[in-house]
């Protein structure tokens, strides 16, 4: 088993993947207002991989588009230049940790579907939450994204040293996090909030990743913080049996935190026990 972790130490040996050009010019040009979403599709369409696989998402059943997009261009002028940046990001870093898919005792399809839906969970309940900007629900969406990807940089540092993390969680049924944090000295958290500073992505990005399991004191100080811990908790135990008396749990922290009534909660576990189903990786 490997010894403990310095993060400091860790973070100049770890293997962090560079962003594809393509993502990192649509980072710059989401922003800009002098950029228009045919000069965002020209920029994805150059990449075809990325290409391919974003069309192939924005089709999806989860955007709901009224016909079938037959170029990014079209994809973009429908659901918008930041939605086509998340999912371009999406299949950039999907592409780049494919070999790992089929890695015994590490799930990695379970983990981008996971991701993926806290992502949309976090971009819905921010688009209700009164106390949060509405433009700044697609940027929670890229931190539901990207919240767990410390796990999969751990496991392509580490190797079988994190997996034995893992079987020690399933074996305990104690969090990733806390068995990370016992038996490495870092998390997933930490390395992820490192991951987001390489890729110079928004502060708020870094903080949400680096706090999404907690201190508690962090997820009830920062409302953005907030959403993405509780889209992780509802993506987690949705399709469990003890589903219902944790959403209780979570309706109130969601109704202190965000502002959100009660019943409007529940609209979104209702949409969301619909959008799981058509989630595709």
């Amino acid at each position: 088993m490997v010894s403990k972790l310095d993060l400091a130490q860790f973070s100049e040996t770890v293997s962090i993947p560079t962003l594809p050009e393509v993502v990192m010019k649509l980072n710059t040009m989401v922003d800009d207002d002098k950029v228009g979403l045919e000069d965002i599709g020209l920029v994805v369409s150059q990449d075809a991989p990325i290409s391919s696989k974003v069309l192939r998402i924005a089709n999806s059943a989860v955007y709901g588009l009224s016909e079938p997009a037959r170029s990014v261009e079209d994809a973009a002028k429908v659901v918008g230049a930041r939605t086509i940046r998340n999912i371009a990001m999406q299949a950039s870093i999907f592409n780049r940790y494919e070999q790992y898919e089929g890695t015994d005792g590490f799930n990695l399809r379970g983990i981008w579907k996971h991701a993926v839906f806290t992502g949309q969970l976090a971009q819905e309940l921010a688009k209700r939450s009164p106390v949060i900007e509405t433009s700044s629900a697609e940027e929670l969406y890229t931190c539901g994204l990207l919240h767990d990807i410390g796990k999969v940089v751990l496991l392509e540092t580490l190797g079988e040293d994190y997996l034995e993390v893992y079987e020690k969680s399933r074996e305990s049924g104690r969090a990733v996090h806390l068995v990370e944090e016992e038996m490495l000295g870092v998390t997933h958290t930490d390395v992820g909030a490192l991951v987001a500073k390489r890729w110079d992505l928004h502060e708020l990005i870094v903080k949400v990743i680096q706090h999404h399991h907690g201190p508690r004191y962090e997820i009830e100080a920062n409302p953005q913080v907030a959403v993405v811990a509780i889209s992780d908790q509802i993506a987690y135990r949705i399709e469990t049996s003890e589903f219902e008396m944790f959403s209780r749990k979570l309706a109130a922290l969601s109704s202190n935190l965000l502002k959100l009534p009660p019943s409007e909660f529940d609209e979104v576990l209702e949409w969301a026990v619909d959008i799981l189903p058509l989630i595709e990786i």
